[in-house]
């Protein structure tokens, strides 16, 4: 007990010491912050020229390692008064045009800043990222600066100016305002906006997104350094959008990834160099496109089918009755077919081989013609044990050839229903079943009633279907067995058979573990 309670005060102790270096860790960044702007308010108050003033705060920053630049001018008549001071030069003050002065803001050296409506611009490049994202210390420095440039012009304008003077500072804030209040009301519509937006600086680094690009970007396990984030994926169309945001390229693409789909789009901006990224799920787009052709195909299927009721179906019928008629002769010694002098040994097997060959043909053509049936066949009273008897004898080929036995469970003796519509489901959903289950495993047929229902259950024990397959399996033309055989209409066939007599159809699956069809038929279509 007591190497318990030590355990514990230690783990508390450790808790509480993260916590106070966490909580020191953000009083040390905060304690920065102030330090650069209390020495940069130190430097411009002890100066009385603008010249000096621009020189003393340029070092300011420059020493504290905040910033590797600094731009600052003033409007002047006849043009600008600029200084340029940068780590990596020496530092300059020069007279400029308006485009000189406007080309050296926009060169992309000098990313964060703004520009007033007196004339005065202060951009910096700052060095850390931390303070590249704080707005707040950003604007503190600008206005430090036009505060103090601000004072020295009233101090040395005479009592006439004043007035001037206050008003160009009002229409500056007002501006400042404006701007700040444009910006707010961008970032609202970011956030509202149904797809992902993001901006991206010219490192190619996330400055700004809304949730839906954070979703994306996290689910391609990408961090905020999208680009170099996007070199180190090993994908085809991570290379080609990295691509295109160094290139600052118009562009879409379409990424790929654990069965959803993402497009990005890329625009590059003028402002700072910076890219606006448009990113999207289309995944659902486009099954709802592929549903939507499946569901026209099947329309064309439709009409093919009924027009095949008239063209197939009697030649194929008189194909099948005439092999049987030769079958029945040959079976009775009717009838020998010699092959020279001798009998014809193979042609027995030949006529069986026609008989199935012409079963199956009209077998796969009364499936497309049950596509355009209405099942309005009226509900009439079954015997429940003989109907599924009957629906177990049109499988039962199926079910030897694939070694499957298929059982019975009866809670019913009969039932009024729609017998010719649900032997069309039920034949269906028991090929399925035999056709996902093993040699040797069982699939049973269950019979229940409820209140205000039937319930016909298929159950097997075969390879079973997850989440995704089972929310297709009905789609027109969809089909995943392994083989890749069928055409995809059986399911579908069922689903608007259950539907068309107001039916309710559920599964119940796992991968592995098998499934279960339960069909559900209402009182009004069981009861009478």
């Amino acid at each position: 007990g007591l190497f318990q309670l030590i355990n514990r005060a230690s783990t508390k102790l450790a808790e509480m010491a993260l916590e106070l270096n966490r909580v020191s860790g953000a009083v040390t960044e905060d304690s920065r912050r102030i330090k650069i702007l209390n020495g940069l308010l130190s430097a411009v108050n002890s100066t009385t020229r603008i010249s000096d003033l621009f020189e003393k705060a340029a070092d300011s920053l420059l020493q504290t390692g905040a910033v590797d630049g600094f731009l600052g001018g003033l409007k002047t008549i006849g043009g600008y008064l600029v200084y340029e001071s940068r780590n990596d030069t020496a530092p300059r003050f020069i007279r400029a045009s308006e485009e000189e002065t406007l080309r050296l803001i926009h060169s992309g050296r000098y990313p964060e800043g703004i520009s007033m409506a007196d004339g005065f611009f202060l951009y910096l490049d700052i060095r850390d990222a931390d303070l590249r994202k704080d707005r707040d210390f950003i604007n503190s420095v600008v206005d430090v600066v036009a505060t103090a440039v601000s004072r020295m012009q009233v101090d040395s304008s005479e009592r006439t100016d004043e007035g001037m003077l206050r008003k160009a500072l009002k229409n500056a804030a007002r501006e400042k305002q404006t701007a700040e209040d444009l910006l707010s009301l961008n970032r609202e519509l970011i956030e509202a906006s149904p797809v992902g937006l993001s901006l991206l600086d010219k490192k190619g680094i996330v400055i700004y997104e809304n949730e839906g690009s954070a979703r994306i970007r996290k689910a391609l396990k990408i961090e905020e350094a999208f680009v170099d984030g996007l070199k180190a994926c090993k994908v085809a169309a991570a290379a080609e959008l990295a691509g295109s945001l160094e290139e600052r390229g118009e562009k879409d693409v379409i990424w790929q990834d654990q069965g959803r789909t993402y497009r990005f789009i890329v625009r590059p901006l003028k402002v700072n160099n910076w890219c606006a990224l448009m990113s999207v799920d289309i995944t659902d787009d486009l099954e709802k496109q592929s549903r939507m052709s499946a569901y026209a195909r099947m329309s064309i299927v439709g009409n093919l089918a009924a027009s095949m009721a008239h063209n197939m179906k009697s030649p194929l019928g008189a194909l099948q009755g005439f092999s049987s008629i030769i079958r029945e002769d040959l079976d009775r010694g009717a009838i020998r077919v010699l092959r020279g002098d001798h009998e014809d040994e193979d042609f027995h097997d030949m006529i069986k081989n026609m008989i199935n060959a012409s079963e199956s043909v009209l077998g796969i053509v009364n499936q497309l013609l049950n596509l355009t049936r209405k099942w309005e066949t009226p509900a009439e009273k079954t015997d429940v044990a003989e109907f599924i008897g009957r629906c177990i004898r049109l499988v039962a080929p199926q079910a030897a050839s694939s070694s499957v036995a298929i059982k019975t469970e009866f809670a019913i003796a009969s039932a009024v229903f729609k017998s010719q519509a649900v032997e069309q489901v039920l034949i269906n959903i028991l090929l399925n079943a035999i056709n996902a289950s093993s040699a040797g495993s069982e699939v049973l047929v269950k019979v229940a009633a409820g209140a205000d229902k039937i319930e016909f259950a298929v159950i097997d024990h075969g390879i079973g279907m997850d989440m995704e397959k089972q929310t297709k399996i009905f789609d027109p033309l969809y089909t995943d067995w392994p083989s890749k055989t069928g055409m995809g209409l059986g399911l579908s066939l069922v689903k608007d058979i259950v539907d068309s007599i107001d039916g309710d159809i559920r599964i119940e699956s796992l991968p592995g573990e098998g499934s279960t069809f339960r069909i559900m038929i209402p009182e009004e279509n069981a009861g009478g």
